[in-house]
């Protein structure tokens, strides 16, 4: 038995991930720097009303697919940055790079890391034969943030317990797909819808309260989206105001629990079950409607 855990540009031993394009790899960079003047850390933070602990997010500054994190730890901070370069924007490294320019209270790295991260669909199929795929060899990213160390740790759980109860690698396929798949798979039709919005209608939609913390926070911790009708009814009235906006995200979201609804159905078995299986969710996630505006 053979598990390629060989990363994006590792062993390659069941082919190609499909769909993989330069407009598909997240930037992704993390530095633990030096703080030269912990009172002027303090300062932005305040300034930014978010508790000392917690961490202060600049979202949509290098695209829509975007993100500045900074934590305040101590006499260092933790930066952690990511962003699409294919689209025009700084890499994660040169964002972080560029924020310490600017802000002259942070200082030299003590450790600092980067890799490209690949977004997409899991590829399927994650297992044939004695080998199987996992982590960012099987695109098991949580495309949404660009997350893959805890969408793999699940995955080699799924694998170990199949493999232990005597299922095999077509087991563990089957049961991640069922049970995992559609998750990551809805979450990256979000990333394309947030990858093309730009930073004025990121602003309107967060200033309206259409995109508030309760509609994010399944994002963050990798969880289903929550929809409450009571909260969606509140928003009605903004949502008026910004028809063009919600229409767009409505469609993203429907799109998203159709997805999610046709993974548990995937086949235990290749054949042509499967193979018309595979041919809906192309047609679900293929869509380029995922990146229009109207």
């Amino acid at each position: 038995m053979i598990v390629d855990a060989s990363g994006l540009a590792g062993a390659r031993l069941l082919g190609e991930p499909p769909g993989i394009a330069r407009h598909d790899l997240c930037s992704a960079a993390q530095e633990i720097r030096a703080v030269r003047d912990r009172g002027a850390a303090e300062a932005l933070f305040a300034r930014h009303r978010v508790p000392l602990g917690e961490v202060l997010s600049f979202v949509g500054s290098a695209g829509g697919y975007s993100v500045l994190n900074l934590r305040l730890e101590g006499d260092h901070v933790s930066m952690l940055t990511g962003s699409i370069p294919a689209e025009g924007h700084p890499s994660g490294r040169a964002m972080i790079e560029r924020f310490a320019a600017e802000h002259p209270w942070i200082g030299p790295p003590i450790r600092a890391g980067a890799r490209a991260i690949p977004l997409g669909p899991p590829a399927l199929p994650l297992a044939r034969g004695r080998v199987a795929r996992i982590g960012d060899a099987a695109l098991q990213v949580f495309s949404a943030h660009g997350s893959g160390i805890g969408a793999g740790l699940v995955a080699a759980r799924v694998l170990v317990d199949a493999i232990t109860r005597g299922g095999g690698l077509a087991e563990y396929e089957t049961r991640w797909t069922r049970e995992r798949g559609g998750l990551l798979a809805a979450y990256d039709v979000f990333r394309r819808y947030s990858q093309r919005i730009t930073l004025a209608e990121l602003e309107r939609l967060v200033t309206t309260g259409l995109l508030d913390a309760a509609m994010m926070r399944p994002a963050m911790t990798q969880l289903p989206p929550a929809l409450d009708a009571r909260a969606l009814l509140e928003k009605a009235p903004r949502a008026l105001r910004e028809r063009a906006l919600v229409s767009r995200l409505a469609r993203v979201v429907a799109r998203m629990e159709a997805i999610r609804a046709l993974h548990p159905l995937y086949p235990s078995r290749p054949g042509a079950a499967r193979e018309a299986w595979s041919r809906a969710r192309t047609r679900m996630i293929g869509r380029s409607w995922v990146a229009s505006r109207p």
